[in-house]
């Protein structure tokens, strides 16, 4: 579905009233007329009245078009500000002394290839091409060009000008172009993650085209769609979209004498590079390590900074969609083929070396963050019917100097970022895999048993059939580490697996705009630290009867 008329109609009226304005601008630079200065500057009010028309029209629109209306919303703000840009260069010449030396025609050449690209977006408003949108992007370039030569003019000029301050003006204005040129760069942008439906630049763009190309062998022209539909960002900026691939061998036709269509999906994820190389490795890693859970790697592309990931689309349905929406005998059946692939693969990569999580330096990192969202956890002094209580940054440096006492006896490969959202149960196969893979290595599995049962918890639901659910799969899960722990004769999995849980609960936080549930998940990280404190300062034999209280931290 295409943005409404009344919206696109709109953004051409701002398009023509902006390019209107470039050309007033060109006048005064042609002959420094006042009259063309006025007239520029008393236009701003339709352009600002067009952009919020426009702005306020993409709010009503249907939710579901927020790619397209986005992009739609990112132009039209991008148009505003290149007005915006024209009307500073004319205050800023009006500030010149009588008889500065300033040409106003050095600026003609940059102008004329700002009013050159907009002419494309024109027609990218009308085409959804994204041919035109990748010529529009080249435009900075150019722009940025011109206005450089200008701008060494006046450097030079500035080291031995007697009165800089005509130069400083023109120097301002030639830096006013080039933000002219950045805008329309994000306009290209724009353009293009409206036509495809996701939010994507034009270096993204060719990343995928890229990506597509050579999943094809280059022959991309034999591609006749390409669906693209959003499925998340992640907290380090990278997109992640689903591409459907629609392929329509000429030879190959039905019983029907109908074109048979083949269709491949694929996830297309692309970011700084130092992010899409982790996600990468830890795919390759998973392949070399234990086969079959991990998706197969179909392209991989980098240029300068950013990189970009195509990898396969795997069937069936995250744990977090299973214990939302899924029957109870796929949840249990997705429980049941997670501890035989867990125990599988924990028994297969176990190394006897020991390892610490070192849950509390990983907890105290990330205060800064928690506090910054949630500066109520930050008190220093508080007191229950005249119970005082320790703060928090006391309460984690004395559980961290009891945690170096409880190192777990081997490692084993874990995910590292073990959500209940990158763990997919395939119902038909029977199988699991893996998702969003840059964080695996070799580590304690306590790591991967609490921060699967804290995901769960801080699942923003309040439906109590809902909430039993999410506290059974939490259960689960502790069962699955403890009865690996049990086999392997690890006695101190209680005390790591309560540490990583509070560690959890506290990060999780940063998170979490709800105050409600973040003080629900404060509170009980803090209730386990406080618990093993107790108990250690109770009993040296901890680690032979503490128990993690499951049931009482996840049944709320």
């Amino acid at each position: 579905m295409n943005v409404s008329p009344a919206i696109t109609n709109n953004l051409l009226f701002l398009h023509a009233e902006v390019t209107g304005q470039l050309d007033v601008l060109r006048a005064y630079f042609s002959s420094a007329g006042l009259r063309s200065a006025e007239d520029l500057i008393q236009r701003s009010g339709y352009v600002y009245q067009l952009h919020h028309r426009i702005q306020a029209a993409c709010m009503a629109e249907n939710s579901s078009q927020q790619a397209k209306l986005g992009a739609t919303v990112q132009i039209a703000r991008e148009l505003d500000r290149i007005a915006h840009l024209g009307r500073h260069c004319v205050k800023k010449a009006a500030e010149l002394r009588t008889g500065h030396k300033l040409s106003f025609k050095d600026y003609l050449p940059i102008i004329d290839a700002i009013r050159e690209a907009m002419r494309l977006v024109e027609q990218s408003l009308g085409e959804h091409d994204n041919a035109i949108a990748l010529k529009l992007s080249k435009f900075e370039g150019r722009i940025h060009e011109l206005c450089a030569q200008q701008l060494d003019a006046f450097t030079t000029g500035l080291k031995r000008a007697k009165q800089p301050a005509d130069l400083v003006i023109g120097l301002l204005m030639t830096q006013h172009l080039q933000e002219m040129g950045e805008a329309l760069t994000s306009i290209s942008d724009a353009a293009i993650s409206r036509n495809i439906g996701h939010r994507i630049d034009v270096q993204g763009f060719k990343a995928l085209r890229t990506s597509i190309g050579g999943l094809t062998d280059g022959k991309a022209k034999k591609l006749d769609t390409v669906g693209i539909s959003p499925l998340a960002q992640t907290k380090s900026g990278s997109g992640i979209a689903r591409v459907e691939l629609v392929n329509t061998p000429a030879a190959k036709k039905g019983r029907s004498g109908k074109t048979k269509r083949n269709t491949q999906n694929a996830i297309f994820k692309d970011g700084e590079k130092r992010k899409i190389k982790e996600e990468l490795q830890g795919v390759e890693s998973w392949h070399e390590v234990y086969p079959g859970v991990a998706p197969q790697v179909l392209t991989y592309t980098q240029k300068g900074s950013s990189a970009a990931l195509l990898i396969e689309h795997l069937q069936g349905q995250t744990f977090e969609q299973l214990v939302l929406h899924g029957p109870s005998k796929a949840m249990r059946d997705g429980m049941s083929a997670l501890k035989k692939t867990l125990h599988a693969i924990w028994k297969q990569t176990k190394r006897n070396e020991p390892v610490a999580a070192n849950f509390m330096r990983q907890t105290r990192k990330r205060l800064r963050s928690v506090y910054a969202i949630h500066p109520q956890f930050q008190y220093k002094k508080r007191s229950i019917c005249g119970h005082q209580m320790t703060d928090l940054d006391n309460l984690l440096q004395t559980a961290q100097a009891m945690e170096k006492n409880f190192v777990a006896p081997f490692s084993v490969f874990i995910h590292g970022d073990f959500n209940i959202d990158n763990i997919i149960y395939d119902r038909i196969d029977k199988r699991i895999h893996f998702i969003d893979l840059h964080r695996s290595c070799y580590m304690d599995y306590a790591q991967d048993v609490s921060v699967f049962m804290v995901s769960n918890f801080r699942l923003q639901v309040l439906d109590k059939p809902v909430r039993r659910r999410i506290a059974l799969q939490a259960e689960h899960i502790a069962r699955i580490g403890r009865d690996f722990a049990r086999r392997h004769k690890d006695q101190d999995f209680e005390i790591r697996l309560a540490l990583g849980i509070a560690r959890s609960l506290i990060t999780s936080t940063r998170f979490i705009m709800d105050r409600s549930l973040a003080e629900r998940m404060f509170l009980r990280a803090r209730y386990l630290l406080e618990q093993l404190q107790h108990e250690a300062r109770a009993s040296k034999k901890i680690r032979a009867h503490y128990t993690v209280p499951v049931k009482e931290l996840f049944g709320g």
